[in-house]
């Protein structure tokens, strides 16, 4: 769930970058302001902008001969993209990055700092590929600690993994992946080993290698029983995870008796609310249209989506939302609904890459809901010709016809009929 992890990991970031730390070279600029941390408080980022800028304004009139205003690169490159100027953003990173380089040594955390704020600038953008490299110089960081911490090691690892999983290049983030599980087991971390099994397990589901996924999540159910106790948050997260794992193996009843016994302990938590167990509303939601049960799947995901619109921008989570929303409507004939949600979700799916499965997935849910409108138009031609591109882009990016290469291939299959079908359909109107 990248854009939820995004505004999260800004608004604690944004809090972070506002406090003042000890500078290498100088003392840095860093005064206390009430309206700036009223801004920080309530996530004005236009307010945190104008502030931040005016600082840097005053900081820089002064003269500075080192990092005296590193803090203030660092957290306009935060603010500046949620305030809406996001390549503004991009450029306070950059030249924070510039600047923690030229004035601090090697190794010192402000070095790490300024990249965390680049990397953020970067993702709020969507440029995952720009941001791929922050990540991998991270690593590279961590990597040459010494002595090494294989907590924060392991970290970059997922993040790194993270940010190829937003790319679509799951094999790729499974190899990170494995070698942060073999980095917990390596210094019998168990904190480490649950978080690295989780992870593995989740990027096997990605590639619909759900049996390999499922061994995975009832170990952690073993583990996880014994270290944080049956009735906690991590435990429940780890049933409703095993219980999607089986529900897309088409056991679906089994599927419905877990994630409702995980939606009831998220229910039981403290500060519980729709917008915390939204993903497992929403797999509950898709469960029940599996079992031909649209009208309960359709309150499940306008809890969902109402209580993520009230929360997040309009993200890749919400989008799967607003999709299973439209499916379920779909499902009882109300057409119209449907399509406006849709197309809502496609414009979001297909600002990706071409060859993202998100792109390539969105522009076929809505070709295949509009031809079985009867809508044969160009415009569905247009929707199947676009995903049929991004899969045989995808296609070639693959490194072997492997068990996940094979997988995903099956998924495609409609795609390239739905393209010949609608181009024979068209061709044979004009005919007549």
């Amino acid at each position: 769930m990248s854009g939820s992890r995004y505004i999260v990991r800004t608004a604690i970031a944004v809090i972070a970058a506002s406090l003042p730390l000890t500078a290498h070279a100088a003392e840095r600029w860093s005064r206390v302001r009430l309206d700036k941390q009223i801004a920080i408080d309530s996530l004005d980022y236009k307010t945190m902008r104008r502030i931040g800028e005016e600082e840097l304004t005053r900081c820089e009139a002064a003269r500075p001969i080192a990092d005296e205003c590193l803090e203030f690169l660092i957290s306009l490159g935060y603010n500046t993209g949620p305030s809406g100027d996001p390549a503004a953003g991009e450029r306070y990173a950059r030249a924070a990055v510039a600047l923690a380089d030229r004035t601090l040594p090697a190794g010192h955390k402000d070095i790490e700092r300024s990249l965390e704020s680049l990397r953020s600038a970067l993702e709020y953008q969507r440029d995952y590929a720009a941001a791929e490299m922050v990540f991998r110089r991270v690593v590279a960081i961590r990597r040459s600690e010494v002595p090494g911490d294989p907590a924060k090691l392991t970290t970059a690892l997922k993040q790194l993994a993270d940010n190829l999983v937003e790319q679509g290049r799951f094999l790729d983030a499974e190899t990170v992946y494995r070698e942060a599980l073999v980095l917990g087991e390596a210094s019998n971390d168990t904190e480490l080993i649950v978080i690295g099994l989780g992870n593995l397990a989740y990027i096997l589901n990605l590639q619909a290698r759900h049996a390999e996924a499922e061994k995975i999540y009832r170990r952690l159910l073993v583990m996880a029983a014994r270290i944080v106790g049956p009735e906690s948050a991590d435990m429940a997260k780890i049933i409703q995870n095993l219980a999607t794992t089986v529900n897309a193996q088409g056991r679906h009843a089994e599927a419905e008796a877990l994630l409702r016994r995980s939606l009831a302990m998220q229910e039981k938590a403290p500060f519980s609310s729709d917008s915390a167990n939204g993903a497992t509303m929403l797999n509950l939601a898709g469960n029940l249209l599996d079992q031909g049960r649209p009208a309960e799947a359709e309150a499940l995901a306008r809890r969902t989506v109402v209580a993520w619109n009230y929360v997040y921008a309009f993200n890749s989570e919400l989008r799967i939302a607003t999709e299973l929303l439209a499916d379920a409507l779909a499902a009882q004939g109300r057409m119209g609904e449907a399509e406006a949600l849709y197309r809502k979700a496609a414009a979001v799916g297909m600002g990706l890459p071409l060859n993202h499965p998100d792109h390539i997935g969105t522009a076929h849910r809505l070709a295949k809901f509009l031809r079985k409108q009867g809508n044969r138009s160009a415009e569905t031609r247009t929707l199947f010709g676009i995903a049929g591109r991004g899969a045989l882009l995808r296609m070639g990016t693959f490194k072997g016809f492997d068990r996940s290469a094979e997988a995903e291939l099956r998924r495609y299959r409609p795609i390239f009929l739905g393209q010949v079908r609608t181009a024979w359909d068209l061709s044979r109107n004009r005919k007549s």
